[in-house]
């Protein structure tokens, strides 16, 4: 491929790898917040068992979509590794 072909090329693969960050960070996003929505009723559970009044219905929405987000966020990761390996590809054939 030649430089003016590959130009084009990178600058879509650069758009697609940064299309990837995105997701891994907003998924990464949510997984911390129900990470710590159940860091903080562990928490309670530990300490003050008595005191615990959990709202079921945002515990069990949490947990669904933590099933949900868990293999999307493995695969995300896995497109993002794969965009940032045929970026590197890109560019040093374009160099």
């Amino acid at each position: 491929m030649t430089k003016p072909e590959s130009d084009p090329e990178s600058a879509r693969l650069a758009r697609e790898f940064e299309d990837c960050e995105r997701q891994v960070a907003g998924t990464e996003s949510e997984l911390k917040r129900i990470g710590a929505a159940f860091v903080e009723l562990g928490n309670k559970l530990q300490t003050e068992p008595s005191s615990i009044s959990p709202d079921r219905l945002r515990v069990e929405k949490d947990l669904a979509v933590l099933w949900l987000l868990l293999p999307e966020y493995i695969q995300a990761l896995k497109n993002r590794e794969q965009k940032r390996a045929e970026l590197a590809r890109s560019k040093s054939q374009a160099g």
